[in-house]
């Protein structure tokens, strides 16, 4: 038979449920939840802690609709924005047309008031014209759509709508005409220095496409000169022009010819499409009567 080692054995302490130290300790604590609850209840700590626990979500959900709101409220504002700026350039760009159109219509107009106008200012009856060609190769000329069946003749004055001096009929077909202008090198024109006792006869110079004064003849003191900036006005002689249409202004002295100046046309020739021809009826029945040698 084989004897086996006894296991020692485990002590064990007793519990003693009225140990005076636990029994302190209970009441002690039961003490102190009792008065942290009382303190509690009447702070309302509790109430508060669980509605603070409780709101947080809910006004984390309150400030993320607002922002959504807000952006889509931007982005709404971007594209209203948007159209409107589109709309206010396409209105822009349309009253710029109709502004470009406006002025054009201006411009038109005073010209064609110009042309209305000439007639009751001048004793002579005058009839528009159109420039339908032009040569200003050799010999300086215009082509226009005026002819016999209108009642234009040859020599008839020819103006611009600003009652400039253009030139004269030089060949009259029956529905179109030729204009010699006074730039042209056979073109000769008297002339008269404005609110100065000077006459004088002008010349074309193509060249430079202006016109020299020459032959100068006072009527009056004999140190009056033709200064820039004169006006120089036809003087009615040669029978050709009546007086006091408008020619051009005083440039200064011809360096290339002694007492002769230099003449900026009133009209650029280059430039103009309306034009006026003075018919002068009585004028040219009054020429008729005149001989071939009298008419300059």
């Amino acid at each position: 038979m084989i004897l086996q080692p006894a296991s020692p054995r485990r002590s064990r302490r007793k519990f003693r449920p009225w140990n005076p130290t636990t029994y302190t300790a209970i009441l002690l604590i039961v003490a102190i939840v009792s008065v942290a609850g009382w303190k509690m209840e009447e702070s309302g700590w509790m109430e508060n802690s669980v509605t603070h626990v409780m709101s947080s979500p809910l006004r984390f959900l309150q400030g993320t609709r607002a922002y959504v709101l807000h952006t889509v409220k931007e982005v709404r504002l971007a594209i209203h924005t948007h159209k409107e700026f589109d709309l206010l350039r396409e209105e822009a760009e349309r009253l710029r047309q109709e502004n470009q159109e406006l002025r054009i219509a201006a411009a038109d107009a005073v010209h064609l008031r110009a042309l209305l106008d000439l007639p009751d200012r001048t004793p002579f009856r005058a009839l528009s014209a159109l420039v339908i060609n032009r040569d200003l190769g050799t010999s300086f000329a215009l082509i226009i759509n005026r002819g016999k069946e209108d009642g234009v003749a040859v020599n008839q004055p020819v103006l611009s709508a600003s009652q400039g001096l253009v030139g004269r009929i030089e060949r009259a077909l029956s529905r179109t005409s030729r204009v010699q202008l006074i730039t042209d090198y056979n073109s000769v024109v008297g002339v008269r220095v404005e609110n100065k006792s000077l006459e004088a006869i002008v010349r074309g110079s193509p060249k430079e496409g202006l016109l020299i004064m020459s032959d100068l003849f006072l009527t009056g003191d004999a140190h009056i000169v033709p200064e820039p900036g004169d006006r120089i006005l036809t003087s009615g002689f040669g029978r050709v022009f009546p007086p006091d249409l408008l020619v051009g202004e005083v440039l200064g002295p011809d360096e290339n010819q002694e007492g002769a100046y230099r003449v900026a046309p009133t009209v650029d020739t280059r430039k103009v499409y309306e034009l006026l021809i003075l018919l002068d009826i009585e004028r040219r029945e009054e020429l008729e009567l005149l001989e071939p040698s009298e008419v300059s």
